[in-house]
């Protein structure tokens, strides 16, 4: 799902995605369908107006409601994050690379490709639009400078795979959700981190999401949405 302030963009399991007015409470006739692909994530970039849905073997721009671009891809698409201030999107793969496109209008051209340990499961700019966040099987979160998009630290390991991930809107820590249940708050300048064991009781935690500097909501696969309250 990926919301802007006028409308909400879902992603679903049957392969569509539909379009909710939420000061309507209610679907447009707009259904996106995509039968022949397994799509994987959506993103939203504020300063272009579209959203960028990634699947495992093509991305699609989609803008009003309506597919405007596709470009075809290898290696399983799997997460995707829009630069805050600059018309590109990093999208995250499962051959351990991610890839960073310039947005020109309604086309996706690739702009930057580095490796990055392990599938990448989640990936995400930080507010300023200087460093780049990226986790998956590997575990540990691993951050990139996004003047080259070159390598610059390796924050702690979760204790399992890592679905999500998401910054703090001071740009100062990382909540990353994972595969055992649990959710973890990195503080980019320290060694350790906090990790909160069973924040979904024997399930995923698929997202994780900041309400501000010290609250974060994560949700999982089952069906609860949880609020945690963090302090330095």
């Amino acid at each position: 799902m990926a919301a802007t302030p006028d409308i909400i963009q879902t992603l679903g399991l049957d392969k569509t995605s539909k379009t909710i007015l939420p000061d309507k409470n209610e679907y447009t006739s707009d259904v996106l369908s995509f039968p022949d692909r397994d799509p994987t994530a959506i993103a939203y970039s504020s300063n272009d107006g579209v959203f960028l849905v990634t699947s495992l073997n093509e991305l699609f721009l989609v803008r009003d409601g309506k597919k405007v671009f596709s470009l075809p891809v290898t290696g399983e698409a799997l997460c995707a994050s829009f630069h805050p201030n600059k018309p590109y999107v990093a999208v995250g793969y499962k051959n351990s690379r991610a890839i960073v496109y310039s947005i020109e209008g309604d086309k996706l051209n690739e702009f930057k490709e580095f490796e990055v340990k392990g599938e990448v499961n989640a990936i995400g700019y930080d507010p300023s639009g200087e460093l780049l966040a990226a986790s998956g099987s590997a575990r540990p979160v691993f951050l990139y400078e996004t003047t080259s998009y070159t390598f610059k630290k390796e924050l702690l390991k979760q204790n399992a795979r890592v679905r999500s991930l998401a910054w703090s809107p001071n740009g100062k820590r990382i909540a990353t959700g994972g595969v055992d249940s649990n959710v973890c708050i990195y503080n980019i300048d320290a060694i350790d981190h906090i990790e909160i064991k069973g924040a979904h009781p024997m399930d995923v935690v698929t997202g994780v999401s900041w309400i501000n500097d010290n609250t974060v909501a994560s949700c999982g696969n089952d069906a609860t949405i949880r609020i945690w309250e963090y302090s330095a």
